[in-house]
């Protein structure tokens, strides 16, 4: 059924409309220039999308990995469960995880917690091998494969913390010395590079608050990733983890701390967009099927429609009309806006384009990736020689840098999609302006 699954979504993103996001872009520039990190960030998932981009940079070549990967680890997590929990709940885990609402989206939005799903859940798989036969070959691809994961998306970290816990916790957890040594040696060693590079490059941490609303957000997201039957089946499991199984409480030791840590994250540093269910899931379905398979059932059934529904409506975004920037407007309008600008400045026969707005330099790198004109940050089209003309697209109502030699030439409104309600205004400046001017 996994692999049915994802051939209808292999042929659901060759007719996929939905534009790239600018997080994906991202991603693909950070293939067009390999690095050990971009920024503090990890660099597989760059790796990967150059790969991707091989046969075409078009977004359904750049998007193809992502239902593959998902596909991947619904088999491990199924994998899992039989191990743990047996035949009946491997299939229940795998179905359940592809037909997530968050497995869907993810099957046509290709980030970083995409990669990392199926490395962290195959470390977990041959680490759970590794307790059960004390195999060195398993400690090692555990290893290996937890290396890849935080290269993939360093949240893995939290993984190694949950097989500390459970170590504590169960007498069976815990590995011999050599194979512990082993598993942070070889993982160690995968992540050694990217985190000496990461310390030199990365952005200072952000400040300590208190965002209720976003360790709120942080919860919300989870129900949003598993189904709120399938959510509120692994709240009530956790609720009652002092009398489930074994097998069951070690499930819950690599969740329950993960998904503490997500909400003091959130809460703290107003950090909410990533999911900690990998190993809750099985729990989650598996508590389902022994306690009311109408509700596995109805949960299943909801979330079918919802994986179905999603990669539906991406075939024509434009169509579907919901109140405000929400899920499907951000994937309408982009390249729209970014060519707009592009046409403006080839007429005007611009050196350089500088957008105000993050987002919008990356729809003008990715739109404008076969053309001629230069889409420079501030300090490279500040350095271009005097007399260079500069189109530079900020925000209606922004001061402009120089206002006296600055000539307004529009304003770009656009009335659905990504940025409607958010007007940008085209001004033509000379490259010595931005130099003078307020921080772009």
């Amino acid at each position: 059924m996994v692999l049915v699954i994802t051939a209808a979504r292999l042929l659901l993103l060759w007719f996929n409309a939905a534009e790239l996001l600018p997080q994906e872009i991202r991603l693909w520039l950070w293939g067009t220039a390999p690095s050990l990190s971009h920024g503090g960030a990890p660099p597989l998932a760059g790796w990967l999308m150059a790969l991707a981009a091989l046969p075409g940079d078009t977004p359904f070549w750049l998007r193809l990995p992502a239902p593959l990967l998902i596909a991947g680890a619904a088999l491990i997590l199924g994998g899992i469960a039989d191990r743990l929990l047996g035949p009946r709940a491997a299939w229940i885990t795998a179905l359940a995880f592809v037909t997530l609402p968050g497995a869907a989206l993810a099957s046509q939005v290709l980030d970083t917690q995409t990669v990392m799903a199926p490395f962290l859940a195959g470390s977990l798989a041959l680490y759970l091998r590794l307790l059960d036969r004390r195999e060195s070959w398993a400690a090692a691809g555990a290893g290996l494969l937890l290396g890849l994961a935080v290269l993939s998306d360093p949240r893995a970290l939290a993984y190694p913390l949950c097989a500390v816990l459970a170590a504590m916790v169960f007498h069976e957890a815990r590995p011999s010395r050599r194979h512990g040594a082993l598993i942070a040696g070889l993982a160690g060693a995968a992540i050694l590079p990217y985190e000496v590079h990461a310390l030199a490059h990365a952005p200072a941490l952000p400040g300590i608050g208190l965002h209720v609303g976003a360790a709120a957000a942080f919860l919300i997201w989870q129900a949003g990733f598993l189904g709120p039957i399938l959510f509120a089946a692994l709240v009530l499991a956790i609720a009652r983890a002092g009398r489930q199984a074994p097998v069951v409480q070690f499930l819950l030791v690599f969740c329950i701390p993960v998904l503490g840590l997500g909400v003091a994250l959130a809460f703290l540093f107003d950090v909410s967009g990533w999911t900690a269910m990998l190993a809750g899931l099985p729990v989650a379905a598996v508590w389902l099927a022994r306690h009311s398979r109408i509700w596995l059932a109805a949960a299943l059934a909801l979330n079918v429609a919802a994986s179905t529904a999603l990669p539906l409506a991406a075939l024509a975004p434009h169509w579907v009309e919901l109140p405000g920037p929400g899920l499907f407007a951000r994937h309408v309008g982009r390249a729209e806006m970014a060519r707009t600008i592009l046409d403006i400045g080839q007429d005007l026969a611009i050196r350089a384009v500088v957008a105000a707005d993050p987002a919008l330099r990356l729809d003008l790198l990715y739109t404008g990736r076969h053309g001629t004109i230069p889409i420079l940050p501030v300090e490279e089209a500040a350095a271009l020689p005097d007399g260079s003309d500069i189109l530079l697209v900020q925000p209606e109502g922004a001061p402009a840098p120089c206002p006296a030699e600055v000539m307004d030439l529009a304003v770009l409104d656009a009335a659905t999609g990504a940025y409607a309600a958010r007007p940008q205004g085209l001004l033509l400046v000379p490259a010595s302006c931005l130099n003078a001017g307020p921080d772009l």
